[in-house]
């Protein structure tokens, strides 16, 4: 903790006989300011954070009970020690009514200047504690706040702001250090103000420092010791502005829903927006190119979507529902069109459960684009016929094929070119079956004919006729035939 003292004298051989007469860096102050009245001192207090202030009780212009008064009433706590003569007891005791910390007398004894200071040290780091906490406390109320106008009233976030202090908040996701125990200490963290667990795997950070460069220095080696994703607020003097660098940090972290290969997101505030197509505007294209099956374009209305999205910026929730409007939509005005039957079921709630569970916006665009142009497709083939032709081919392949134990229906799929989820269910509508049992049917055939035709061991006519193992060989053969390869074959 960084402390400044100020020392307040009329008399110049005074002020440089207390600087360098008492070791002030030894006991942790980081600056010594000096001012020659009070007012200068006010002065001094409004553009740099001073801890402790130590004054004649007496001076020109403004006198030292007159400075304290004026400090408090600006919210400053610095503590206030007196410098004061005998005849200035009654006047001294006033002033510890109104709040001083203690006096001195003059002259000052150096030892007696340093008990009292740094009983003044102990006090503050003692009243820094309580702040802390009470600063946290702030910090919850702040993470709670996430729909509402936050407005931070807490006396301690307005007392004793170093206007030339830079405070910077982070949010983090779960977060990991890069240590073999993941057991560094995060309160020792370089220019760290506070930190709060706000949700389950979600961290608030309050980094301070006296220079913008210093304080993105710290963020940013802070980030390079943790595995996690960040949200950066713009970096602001005091503490005043804590709730609106709240907000753009949540704003920043959405953008990770937009930017998932990002480590970590910096908020800048949007520029103005050329007016985009409407929502509305985009459906009714979208459903004028469906309804003639243009796929084409299909493909640029989508696209606008994607970048109507994409500026707008979205909350992922907000995104998800869109989107799965849109499909939703197409998927109705299809149904017009064809009869879509079994997929459509299929459709409705496999791939809305996908949309809806997407980890981020590319992986979402994907499916809703890769859907919306498989549904023209299939819509068109289906008015030509040529899914008819497509299943049959996918049977003619199956047939020559099924020997190859590791043949799926990605495989299958992939050569007559249909997407896998859509080929199961498009085959089970034209053939009645499932995937797997016409194609165990067929491996039982080519089975039964090598038993027919052939002395092979049964172990042997298994991996011939692409089973995994000859138990699920048995099993299968069983299944469909209704007895047991070896009783089969006992029959010819």
């Amino acid at each position: 903790m960084r402390l400044n003292i100020l020392i307040v004298d009329d008399e110049e051989i005074i002020r440089e006989g207390l600087r360098t007469e008492i070791p002030w860096y030894d006991l942790g102050f980081f600056e010594v300011f000096q001012a020659e009245d009070g007012e200068i001192a006010l002065e001094i207090i409004s553009r740099k954070r001073v801890d402790i202030v130590l004054t004649d009780i007496r001076m020109p212009f403004v006198d030292g009970i007159e400075l304290m008064k004026t400090a408090i009433a600006r919210g400053q706590d610095a503590l206030f020690i007196f410098l004061s003569g005998y005849d200035d007891f009654a006047y001294t005791q006033s002033a510890l009514r109104m709040g001083a910390f203690d006096y001195i007398l003059k002259p000052v004894d150096p030892d007696n200047l340093i008990e009292t200071v740094s009983r003044a040290l102990d006090h503050i780091q003692k009243r820094g504690r309580e702040n802390r906490i009470v600063f946290q406390d702030a910090l919850r109320s702040l993470a709670l706040s996430i729909n509402k106008e936050v407005h931070l009233e807490s006396s301690v976030l307005k007392q004793n702001i170093d206007p030339s202090i830079h405070y910077q908040l982070v949010l983090s996701g779960e977060l990991f250090l890069k240590t073999k125990d993941n057991s560094q200490d995060l309160s020792k963290t370089e220019g760290l103000l506070s930190s709060i667990e706000i949700e389950k795997n979600r961290y608030l950070f309050v980094f301070q420092s006296d220079t913008k460069k210093n304080c993105q220095e710290q963020v940013v080696r802070f980030i390079s010791m943790c595995d996690s994703i960040f949200a950066l607020s713009s970096i602001r003097r005091g503490l005043t502005t804590l709730d609106i660098q709240y907000k753009e940090a949540r704003e920043a972290f959405l953008d990770f829903f937009y930017n998932e290969d990002k480590k970590y997101i910096i908020y800048h505030e949007k520029d103005q927006k050329k007016e985009e197509q409407s929502t509305l505007a985009l459906s009714k294209q979208l459903k004028k190119v469906v309804q003639r099956l243009d796929d084409r374009s299909a493909s640029v209305i989508l696209r606008n979507i994607r970048e109507s999205i994409l500026v707008e910026r979205m909350e992922p929730e907000s995104a998800k529902s869109s989107i799965l409007s849109y499909f939703l939509d197409v998927l109705k005005t299809v149904s017009e069109i064809i009869e879509l039957s079994e997929i459509e079921n299929f459709m409705e709630s496999e791939i809305k459960n996908q949309i809806l569970e997407s980890n981020n916006f590319a992986e979402m665009y994907k499916i809703f684009d890769n859907t919306i142009l498989f549904l023209i497709n299939y819509a068109s083939r289906c008015r030509t016929g040529s899914y008819v032709q497509s299943i049959l081919k996918a049977q003619v392949i199956m047939k020559e094929k099924c020997s190859d134990k590791y043949l799926s229906l990605d495989d299958i799929a992939a050569e007559i070119e249909i997407n896998s989820s859509y080929f199961s269910t498009l085959f089970k509508k034209e053939t009645g079956e499932k995937f797997t049992e016409y194609l165990n049917k067929l491996r039982v055939e080519k089975a039964a004919n090598l038993l027919t035709n052939t002395s092979l061991r049964i172990y042997e006519i298994a991996e011939k006729s692409g089973f995994s193992s000859p138990a699920y060989f048995h099993v299968v053969f069983k299944k469909i035939k209704g007895m047991s390869p070896i009783k089969f074959k006992k029959k010819l």
